[in-house]
């Protein structure tokens, strides 16, 4: 992945989540309507990331809990997993009407099926997700509503 990849990633990102961080802003600045309208139109509810990212380039864009369910923890989750030490784990960004990101393992189709199938169970028994489901270009799912 490169840098100017990443980079572009993360400011269609800010797009797609303008209104809700215009709102996690609010906290530190006064409201302003002209500044939530123009949040109101840049977001985009329907919006995936056209590359995969690390982990960790993704804990370092979703700077927010879209609605306080866990969503960082579970990149954070992710983080720790032993896949993620050697790389092996990619993100796809999403807003499907709220969070969602995108899980893939990188490696050799048989392993990765087995090691994909044992992640499943371990998002499913650790994180927060309202849907956590195996898709079928063998990605998991997760999703916040």
């Amino acid at each position: 992945m490169t840098v100017q990849t990443t980079a572009e990633i993360e400011t269609e990102f800010r797009k797609a989540y303008a209104d809700v961080l215009y709102f996690e802003a609010l906290g530190r600045v006064s409201s302003s309507p002209d500044l939530e309208q123009e949040a109101m139109k840049q977001r985009d509810l329907h919006w995936k990331a056209p590359h995969n990212i690390t982990v960790g380039d993704a804990i370092r864009i979703v700077t927010f809990d879209y609605n306080q369910n866990g969503e960082r923890d579970s990149l954070v989750f992710l983080a720790g997993h032993s896949l993620s030490d050697r790389d092996r784990i990619v993100l796809t960004l999403a807003r499907e009407s709220s969070f969602c990101f995108y899980v893939r393992i990188l490696g050799t189709r048989i392993a990765v099926a087995d090691e994909t199938e044992a992640l499943l169970k371990e998002l499913k028994a650790n994180i927060t997700a309202d849907e956590i489901d195996l898709q079928e270009d063998g990605s998991i799912r997760c999703w916040w509503d």
